[in-house]
């Protein structure tokens, strides 16, 4: 039955993900396209000319020249003409790829600084090194494995607790260093939603974000509050769990986080910094492949990715394939054609695999290494606050 239900679950996100790629697909041209005020004709071929006219050369058919006054214009008054992916790809600005590149891999650096900062905290002195070393492992098996982000948080969770001899409180960390993440950017997306004005597609997602982040914030008030852990009986309910042992040094350690506010603010203050990165590397692609991308919409950008980074985080398809892609035709359709939105986003895919390629090295180097024993200094720090979180 186990494995039926395994199986069943997996042809659902393959026939979602299929759906969603050829729902992205839709629209997306090889050739650029022209479309005129002449009964709605369209031009097909490849744009040569484009300023005080639009000349399209066009396989087997004679040349193309459209009077700027001919070619028609959308709802929003831009003139209706799309690049293709050929010309996108062709007339891509290497320089700014490459830079895409170095901008982005700065962000596994940070996670392990975020990591670090986490993991000391509750007493385990892993230093910054070995942890963004684990980060690039995590992200690699992130954007490689067929499982997605589950892959590599499980393996960064393993690599972590070779580091320590408190191997359930450093693999809880990990996942709470992923909350920490996602809630972060829920956190900015629904606050740019809420701030957008009506005219902007981000205010479609006011209310969803704002749904979404309520509920995750009432879910940690009420697992936090002394007073409504009591109400509902949370010590009882983790009496009647399997691996109950377990399960309480889980939640002991979440609750012992909780209490060090100043190391939870710098996390999220790395964590909103990481994001900003992410987001700028997508932005400099976008700029290299021909889209609209000037200092004027760097918020719709930043809110743009951050959402499509959300919907990769939800249940579906690995990585979002195809939903993610979705959600950014639909968020940045102001700013270029269709072909060039999918262009940006299997290119900053593409940025985020091979940035993630160290991670093989030092997966491989990670998991020779043997368990840390504990320090004398670790075990003083973390005995007092263990008894103070059972007392509670």
């Amino acid at each position: 039955m186990q494995r039926f239900k395994s199986i069943a679950i997996n042809a659902i996100k393959v026939s979602v993900c299929i759906v969603a790629l050829v729902l992205v697909t839709r629209g997306v041209n090889w050739n650029d396209q022209v479309v005129t005020t002449r009964d709605g004709a369209v031009f097909s071929g490849r744009i040569i000319e484009h300023i005080d006219r639009v000349v399209v050369e066009r396989a087997g058919y004679p040349t193309a020249v459209i009077p700027r006054t001919e070619i028609a214009t959308d709802a929003n008054g831009a003139a209706r003409i799309e690049y293709g992916m050929r010309t996108a790809l062709a007339t891509a600005r290497k320089p700014l790829l490459l830079i895409s590149f170095c901008v982005f891999l700065l962000v596994p650096f940070l996670q392990g600084y975020r990591l670090r900062l986490l993991l000391r905290a509750d007493g385990a002195p892993i230093a910054w090194w070995p942890c963004t070393r684990i980060s690039f492992a995590g992200n690699f098996l992130n954007f490689a494995a067929p499982l997605g982000s589950t892959a590599g948080d499980v393996a960064k969770a393993y690599f972590v607790s070779r580091h320590s001899d408190r191997k359930t409180e450093a693999m809880t960390l990990v996942f709470v260093d992923r909350a920490i993440g996602l809630f972060t950017l829920l956190a900015a997306v629904t606050l740019i939603a809420v701030l957008s004005p009506a005219t902007s597609r981000l205010s479609v997602m006011r209310w969803y974000a704002m749904a979404l982040f309520g509920a995750s914030s009432l879910g940690v008030v009420v697992y936090l509050t002394p007073v409504l852990r009591r109400v509902l009986n949370a010590t009882g309910i983790l009496a009647r769990l399997p691996m109950v042992d377990q399960l309480r040094r889980v939640d002991a350690t979440m609750r012992r986080l909780a209490s060090r506010r100043g190391v939870l603010a710098k996390a999220v203050l790395t964590t909103a910094i990481l994001h900003m990165v992410a987001a700028a590397a997508f932005f400099v692609i976008a700029g290299a492949l021909g889209m609209r991308a000037s200092a004027g919409n760097l918020v719709e950008y930043y809110a743009g990715f951050s959402t499509g980074e959300l919907v990769k985080a939800l249940p579906g398809p690995p990585q979002g394939i195809g939903t993610a892609e979705m959600a950014y035709r639909f968020l940045f359709a102001p700013f270029g054609s269709a072909s060039q939105i999918v262009c940006a986003a299997f290119a900053m895919r593409f940025v985020m695999l091979i940035c993630s390629l160290p991670g093989v090295i030092f997966a491989v180097t990670e998991r020779s290494r043997t368990s840390a024993p504990p320090t004398h200094s670790e075990t003083a720090q973390v005995a007092p606050s263990e008894a103070r979180a059972a007392a509670a």
